[in-house]
């Protein structure tokens, strides 16, 4: 890695899961006396399953919960602002699309895979660093390219969206009507 070649004493790849980073961070820190009396447990055991149902092809929502330290409210509300990003970033990437900017879409696609795999989505993350890493050919190859991954993603868009809907329901949010939810078949799927 270089930025351990550059001299640094550790590193910390993306998604960033909490516990990861503490450890790490407890790994450099110097030893200190341990308390004669350990303190108390927590008494609440989490509001849910740690490991969470759902399709891991689709979402993966245990990644999701295990970042959110399990906390129901913050899980569904982070996944709807997930679905609600993703949806513009997808339409956005439908307008580069009908401007023949791949290169819009590309960056597009370098956006939206940090937060797919924040949440778990890693199909959606495979897919969209296919777009980030498009090759360079003919504007009307690269055209053809990035439609064809463009019309995978909105059907894995929707899929997303039951998968979040069905399985964080365990929530109590004023988040009625996430982002996408209603949204008929997106007209890209069928190019």
């Amino acid at each position: 890695m270089r930025c351990l070649d550059a001299g640094m004493n550790d590193f910390i790849a993306k998604p960033i899961q909490p516990a990861l980073m503490y450890q790490t961070i407890a790994n450099w820190l110097p030893e200190r006396e341990t308390p004669a009396t350990p303190p108390p447990l927590a008494a609440n055991p989490p509001a849910f399953k740690t490991t969470l149902p759902g399709n891991p092809d689709v979402i993966d929502l245990s990644v999701l919960a295990k970042l959110l330290d399990y906390h129901p409210q913050k899980i569904r509300k982070f996944a709807f602002k997930f679905l609600h990003s993703t949806q513009q970033g997808l339409d956005a990437m439908d307008a580069a699309l009908a401007r023949g900017d791949v290169q819009a879409m590309r960056e597009l696609g370098h956006r939206i895979k940090s937060a797919a795999r924040t949440v778990g989505a890693l199909g959606m993350g495979e897919l969209c660093w296919q777009m980030e890493q498009l090759p360079a050919a003919s504007p009307e190859q690269e055209t053809t390219q990035a439609r064809a991954l463009l019309a995978r993603l909105w059907p894995l868009l929707e899929q997303i969206t039951e998968q979040i809907m069905t399985h964080t329901t365990f929530a109590t949010a004023d988040l009625t009507h996430p982002p996408g939810h209603a949204r008929a078949a997106h007209p890209a799927a069928g190019r």
